[in-house]
């Protein structure tokens, strides 16, 4: 059973597709003002093998070009927001550790160093 409250992908879903698609087109171009409260890098909770520092990009993902995918994450405030975000980080930080190659940086377009340097998690 799913939840049917306002804050639910349900209720929201329900919501938009009532729009028609110049609306869509302004919710989607709108912006948005955010206060960063904090900024850190997220390591993986256990360091990389050896074996696997050099991860060989496909030649699909070497011709493709460079593309920048911002995600953002919107949780609803029901508690210890310390606590939610240490909670997190400690999850992202964990599962960081099975897809190391995030954690990682590009090198000359044809690997990924899998350095654990960690990945961007910003509180706003």
């Amino acid at each position: 059973m799913q939840p049917k409250g306002k804050g639910t992908p349900t209720y929201i879903y329900q919501q938009l597709e009532h729009l028609d698609c110049v609306d869509l087109y302004m919710l989607a171009t709108a912006t948005l003002k955010v206060e960063v409260i904090s900024k850190e890098i997220v390591k993986p909770s256990f360091p990389t093998s050896d074996h696997l520092h050099h991860y060989q990009l496909s030649f699909n993902d070497q011709m493709s070009p460079p593309i920048y995918n911002p995600m953002t994450l919107f949780y609803a405030s029901k508690g210890d927001v310390q606590d939610i975000s240490t909670r997190l980080k400690n999850s992202l930080s964990k599962i960081l550790t099975l897809y190391y190659q995030l954690a990682g940086r590009l090198k000359d377009n044809n690997f990924i160093n899998c350095n654990d340097e960690g990945i961007p998690f910003l509180e706003a």
